[in-house]
């Protein structure tokens, strides 16, 4: 990643990942927004880019990270662990 919008993303998908995770009632990794406004925007925020892909049904906003997604997750990732 090279533009400042693309380090912006990484930089979300990472604190996302890092804050948001957790485990849905089959086991699957995914993201929950926890109920915060901010969590609930980098979830909308990161499906816009196609990076996340919504949990169906009302609530909490929640998704999974789609293979484009886990690609940045491994970019980030690499750039800081």
């Amino acid at each position: 990643m090279d533009t400042r919008e693309d380090r912006l993303i990484e930089a979300l998908v990472f604190l996302a990942h890092q804050w948001l995770s957790e485990k849905d009632v089959e086991g699957r990794e995914c993201l929950d927004s926890r109920a915060l406004e901010a969590g609930e925007r980098a979830i909308l925020a990161l499906s816009e880019y196609g990076l996340v892909e919504l949990m169906p049904g009302p609530g909490r906003t929640g998704g999974y990270l789609t293979d484009a997604g886990k690609e940045v997750l491994r970019k980030a990732w690499g750039s800081n662990g």
